[in-house]
C-alpha cells in the first residue's frame, strides 16, 4: 500500500484527498521502459467549496490505472483514478519520490 496525497484544482474549489492505494504492475515488455499498472484503495476527500451533488469530506474507494517511468530518484507517472464508482473521475501527473 502506498500513501498518497493529492492537490486538485478546477472549477471554483480545490481539492485535498488522502489515499491509501496499492498498485499490482501490469507484466509487459512491450512498452519498456514505461510500466503500466492497477490498482485500488480507499481515502478521505475535502474541498475547499464541495460542488453540489458532493459532500465537504467524504470517504472514497479508488479504481485507478497507469503508468510510470523512472526519472532520476523516482518516478513520473500519469493515472486515471475513479473514486465512488464513477461519481468522482480524474487524471493525475507527477512524480513520486523514493525514500
Amino acid at each position: 500500500m502506498i500513501p498518497e496525497f493529492t492537490l486538485g484544482f478546477g472549477g471554483s474549489t480545490t481539492s485535498y484527498q488522502l489515499s491509501l492505494n496499492g498498485r499490482i504492475p501490469l507484466s509487459t515488455h512491450r512498452f519498456e521502459p514505461i510500466r503500466p499498472y492497477l490498482g485500488a484503495g480507499f481515502g478521505v476527500l475535502a474541498f475547499t467549496d464541495a460542488p453540489e451533488d458532493l459532500n465537504g469530506i467524504q470517504a472514497t474507494f479508488n479504481l485507478l490505472f497507469g503508468a510510470e517511468r523512472e526519472y532520476r530518484n523516482g518516478k513520473l507517472f500519469v493515472e486515471y483514478m475513479n473514486m465512488n464508482f464513477f461519481e468522482i473521475n480524474r487524471l493525475h501527473t507527477g512524480y513520486r519520490f523514493k525514500f
